[in-house]
């Protein structure tokens, strides 16, 4: 743009929850950059109907790996920790819509910086990728869609990339 170089980054993996300090060390960058935040929310009926759907998924992968355990004469196993955690993790978000009154959301979150050289810009995208890194988050670089990627983070209310990422 004009003189300068740029690049839009986008939220690519995150935890449970994006941390306010992440987005504070992300901003505290002495360099030009947007953030932007998108979010879609879904309403409660949807949101609980799409949990139910999933734990009833998770228990009938549980109770098909038991038939295949009880097939083979392998009664006393214990379900995988993963199959384990998937239900505990889908019960608790079940939980939290019905009885703690959370809402479910989409988000995107896009990052445009703005840099002087080519070099600049590189470093510059190493460093806000090593402090998303440090929260446990992942940048990545919106290849081939670079002005879509401008054209989200714009305040203009427009959302361009497919990048919807499910919250509590």
């Amino acid at each position: 743009m004009g003189d300068k170089y740029g690049r839009v980054l986008f939220l690519k993996e995150y935890a449970s929850y994006i941390k306010d300090s992440m987005l504070n060390e992300l901003c505290g960058l002495d360099r030009n950059l947007m953030l932007s935040i998108d979010i879609i929310p879904v309403p409660t009926d949807e949101a609980v109907r799409e949990m139910q759907n999933r734990l009833l998924g998770v228990e009938t992968n549980v109770t098909n790996w038991q038939r295949r355990q009880n097939s083979n004469n392998n009664f006393s196993a214990v379900v995988p920790y993963d199959l384990e955690q998937q239900r505990k993790e889908t019960r608790e978000m079940l939980d939290d819509l019905t009885t703690r009154d959370q809402r479910m959301l989409f988000a995107v979150v896009t990052l445009v910086h703005l840099a002087n050289t080519k070099e600049q810009l590189d470093s510059d995208t190493e460093t806000l990728q090593s402090i998303a890194r440090k929260h446990l988050c992942q940048l990545g670089t919106l290849n081939w869609q670079q002005l879509d990627g401008l054209i989200t983070a714009l305040p203009l209310g427009l959302r361009r990339i497919d990048a919807l990422r499910l919250r509590m």
